[in-house]
């Protein structure tokens, strides 16, 4: 868990996960974030990968946080706001499968309010 991956070094931290190589999240105040920055802040490995590697790597990350989200020292509503993050990936995640298995789209769930 404490190797380095790359020519990074380690600080310790978890190891890095991967993620497709066309996802990032902007920065908030600039709506900007170049590749490296958001990759090396997060430690992320891009990979293009199929789906169900990407559906093991969720898996995985989802068993890491939630055994490690009771001992953190954040606050009930941080805690909160990782788990809702961690069901949005996860639904996405399903939607796509279903997508692929029945080869037409799922409706949205605001479709359906």
């Amino acid at each position: 868990m404490n190797e380095s991956h790359g020519s990074e070094p380690d600080h310790g931290l978890i190891e890095p996960i991967s993620v497709p190589a066309n996802h990032r999240i902007p920065d908030p105040w600039t709506g900007a974030a170049t590749p490296c920055e958001y990759d090396r802040y997060f430690r992320l490995a891009r990979d293009d990968m199929d789906l169900a590697e990407w559906t093991r790597s969720c898996l995985d990350l989802n068993a890491r946080i939630t055994d490690d989200l009771e001992f953190t020292s954040l606050d009930e509503n941080d805690k909160r706001a990782i788990l809702i993050g961690l069901v949005t990936v996860q639904n996405i995640t399903m939607n796509r499968w279903l997508t692929t298995i029945s080869r037409q789209p799922i409706p949205s769930e605001r479709e359906h309010a």
